[in-house]
């Protein structure tokens, strides 16, 4: 079943098992509205700018001439359209990572998959500071009467299998948390304060095989981090192993922010999908070295 854009709209969740080609064509069709609502956002935005001009500019004189106030009344009812207008759109402001990144990872799997692969991908386009999403609520060990939100977004599961029947799993989630409390200002005013700072991602990759196939794997369980090369910046949190599958979750910090942005990001599309695609291929490397391991038993 197709992408329906007016229930994701209420919903912003997508769910599909099927060919590859129809989830590509769903996550076109959801790129393209989402791309249309950004275009729409700063053109309301920059007219909007223009109506608050003129809404001061009428005011002061209409002051001085009344007539002018009839052109205060049409601002206010131009500031009052646009903000409608901003309002509809608003559910489509979406990250673009999210079906960037589903999109580049597709793409890639689908190399080494039958040709008509099969996956199955849910994409969760909710916010990432959502009631929902809150994990839990601690005080601030480092500010009296501050509290922290944390917060745990899994907003991407991947699913398929490769040409050696071997299953994958894959889920990102991103990790973000929220200070806040009371803070006095030098002239003795209080203020309630909000700070928010993304604190990177989890990324968990189970693979599933046959254990005729690698099930030697077992062997290698006490030199399996040695076998997996990755990034220094990121942190081993799990590595399983049995004879039919095996799982690695990564700790992975925030990207720090590009020229034109002035704050750190969980997500930077290009660095993620390529962490993904190394995890993908040490993985393969603990396989590739169970599979000969089996060999030469045999032999």
């Amino acid at each position: 079943m197709s992408l329906n854009l007016a229930k994701f709209r209420l919903t912003p969740k997508y769910k599909h098992i099927g060919f590859a080609r129809e989830i590509q064509a769903d996550l076109a069709k959801l790129a393209a509205r989402i791309q249309q609502a950004q275009a729409r956002n700063r053109r309301y935005n920059s007219i909007a700018q223009f109506a608050w001009i003129g809404l001061f500019c009428f005011f002061v004189g209409g002051l001085f001439l009344r007539p002018l106030f009839w052109f205060f009344a049409i601002a206010i009812g131009v500031l009052l359209v646009l903000w409608i207008l901003i309002s509809a759109e608003q559910p489509w402001l979406i990250p673009e990572e999210r079906y960037q990144l589903a999109l580049g990872l597709i793409k890639k799997t689908m190399r080494d998959m039958e040709g008509e692969p099969s996956l199955n991908l849910h994409l969760d386009c909710y916010p990432t500071k959502v009631k929902h999403k809150r994990i839990d609520t601690m005080p601030d060990p480092n500010r009296a009467k501050w509290k922290i939100d944390r917060y745990a977004d899994p907003w991407l599961l991947l699913e398929g299998q490769f040409l050696d029947q071997t299953e994958f799993t894959l889920t990102l989630t991103e990790l973000y948390i929220e200070k806040y409390g009371w803070k006095r200002s030098r002239s003795g005013k209080s203020k309630h304060k909000r700070k928010g700072k993304p604190k990177g991602l989890s990324l968990t990759l189970t693979l599933r095989f046959q254990r005729k196939k690698y099930g030697a794997v077992t062997v290698l369980r006490d030199s399996l981090k040695e076998a997996i090369q990755l990034p220094s910046t990121v942190q081993i949190k799990r590595l399983k192993v049995s004879d039919r599958t095996l799982s690695l979750t990564l700790k992975v910090p925030p990207y720090p922010p590009p020229s034109h942005l002035g704050f750190d990001r969980n997500v930077d599309v290009k660095q993620v999908e390529e962490l993904i695609t190394q995890m993908f291929l040490s993985l393969y490397h603990v396989l590739n070295l169970a599979q000969k391991l089996s060999k030469v038993t045999l032999v």
